[in-house]
Parts: C-alpha cells; structure tokens; sequence
C-alpha cells in the first residue's frame, strides 16, 4: 500500500515511478515488430473489406486498441471494442450521468476481474508484471492497481487512436506535404511535427502558481490560477515560424503535444513508435490510398476533450 497520507504529487511520482522501467524507450523500440505486426494485420483486414472504408474504424482504432491492449496483457479480442465504447462514454461530455455512470463501473469491474486473474496466473504485460509484484509486495492496493490499470487503457488507445486519423487527414490536405512524407527517410522528425500540428488533447490544464512567475508578460502572483492549453502552445509563433502551417520540414523544436515535465505522457515513447509505424506502413502498403469524400465534409468531435474525427472515409 502506498505510504498514505502523501501530497497527490507525491502519490502522482510514486505510481508513475512503478510503471517507468516498462515504458522506457529501449522497451518500446523492442515493441516495434509487434506493433508491426498489429499494423499490418489491420492494414490486411481493411484492404479485404469494402471499399469506401471508413480509417477510423477500420485502422486507426482497431491499431491503437491492439497496442495498448499487448502492453498491458489484454488478450481476449471480444472485450477490445466494448472497452472502447464504454471509455468513449466515461469521456464524452454529452453522455447521460447516469450513462457515464455505469460506463465506470463496468469498466472498473472489467479491470478488477483482470487484475484478479492476474493475481492468479501473471501474465506477459504490465499488469501480470508490474502491478502483481507491488500488490504482493503490499506497494500498491488493489483497488490501485484496477484504477491505474484502467487508466492506462484509456489514455493507451482514445490519443493514438485520434492523432492516426487526424494526422492522415491532414496529409490529405497538404498534398505536398503528403509528398514529402512518403518520400522522408527521418519519419521520427515528421512523426513530431504530425503531433504538433494536430495537437488532439484540448482540454485544458488547471494549475496554481506556487511562487510569482512571469510567463511572457504577464506577471502571475503566487496562489493564482492559471490554464494551460496545449494545442495553443504548440501553435505558439515565438517558437514555431508559421506556426498554423503544417511543415514536415521544420527544424527540430519540442512541443507539447504529450505533455512536460512530471506530466509528461508516461507512454510518449510508445506512442512515437506506434505513430512511426502506423503511418509509415499505411501510406507504403496503400500508395493510392486517398480521401472518399470531400475534405469539407469531414466532422470532427466537439463532445470530448480530445479532438478526433468521426470517420474518415478513404479508398485506393
């Protein structure tokens, strides 16, 4: 159990420091060839079904669901998509309190039956290894480990899942940039531009300043509030030359698209790799690969704090 009572930022450091060593970039790098193989299995399904399809469903989900699911050791492919909705529902903004409601408590049951068979029989992923070694060492409660694991699932496959699409999307828009997609051999440097220019996390992050600081100028006294908006930072013109242009080009510069410091986004490494994979094969596998609609009639979601599309129709 965690040394309770400790500040949040302290149980936030102690949690994180547990899962650090299995998201470490030489462990996602020794992921790529299972991600490989997830990407090329949805690829292969997609090019024998219909056509139009829709990215989304087809891809981009399916992928991001399959990666996540491999790190943690969810193996049962039924539960995928149910999982997925009942996250949707949790962080829809329209859903029905009682809706969301009973989305939670299925999904904590889920992950509660999944740390108990864990518990039994350790499995291959994170949870079989990280969160069974500190529930029986008495580190980490069981109810810990459910909320953590759950959380994983949620953060593991709804982001990757939105930055495929709306990074597919915006190639389509710039067919030069497209261009100079297919034909980079640095795809990590258009991989970070890709997660700049389509920023999907919106929501923004409430903080309270522990001293006076002075953020550009405007001075913010110790005890003030302050919002922190990542897609607007990272479209920031003090460090992104033409910043609203989308540049695969654009000298190497750090955002914000996976966050910073103590927040920074525990599976970014992962998350790197999946994007290199997951764009690089599908624009290699399918070069004809283009929208089915016109680019005016693409919807994007306005219910959650995460931008995504709803589908992205494309053929080949």
């Amino acid at each position: 159990m965690l040394p309770y009572p400790l500040r949040e930022d302290e149980v936030h450091r102690a949690q994180r420091a547990m899962l650090m060593r299995e998201f470490t970039p030489r462990k996602m790098e020794a992921l790529r060839p299972r991600v490989q193989g997830i990407v090329d299995d949805a690829i292969d399904a997609m090019l024998a079904g219909p056509r139009p399809a829709d990215l989304v469903a087809a891809f981009a989900t399916p992928v991001a669901i399959g990666v996540i699911c491999e790190v943690l050791g969810v193996d049962a492919e039924e539960d995928r998509q149910v999982l997925h909705a009942l996250c949707r529902t949790v962080a829809s903004r329209t859903a029905r309190p009682d809706e969301a409601s009973r989305a939670l408590d299925a999904l904590e049951s889920y992950f509660h039956r999944l740390v108990e068979a864990q518990l039994r029989s350790p499995g291959r992923g994170v949870v079989g290894r990280v969160m069974v070694e500190r529930i029986r060492s008495g580190e980490l409660s069981h109810q810990d480990a459910v909320a953590t694991t759950q959380l994983l699932f949620h953060a593991g496959h709804g982001t990757p899942a939105y930055t495929i699409a709306t990074a597919v999307a915006a190639l389509f828009a710039h067919p030069e940039q497209l261009a100079a997609f297919r034909a980079t051999e640095d795809i990590a440097e258009a991989v970070m531009e890709l997660l700049r220019y389509t920023t999907v996390a919106h929501n923004g992050m409430t903080r309270v300043a522990t001293e006076d600081i002075v953020i550009g100028v405007t001075p913010v006294r110790a005890g003030e509030g302050v919002l922190i908006q990542l897609d607007a930072a990272n479209r920031d013109p003090s460090v992104f030359p033409a910043p609203d242009r989308l540049d695969l080009g654009r000298p190497p510069s750090p955002n914000l698209a996976l966050g910073h410091g103590p927040h920074h986004c525990l599976g970014s490494a992962l998350a790197h790799v999946e994007l290199q994979v997951a764009l690089g094969t599908l624009f290699c596998r399918i070069p004809a690969l283009r929208l089915a609609v016109p680019a005016a009639e693409l919807s994007f979601k306005d219910n959650e704090n995460l931008v995504g599309l709803h589908t992205l129709p494309v053929t080949w």
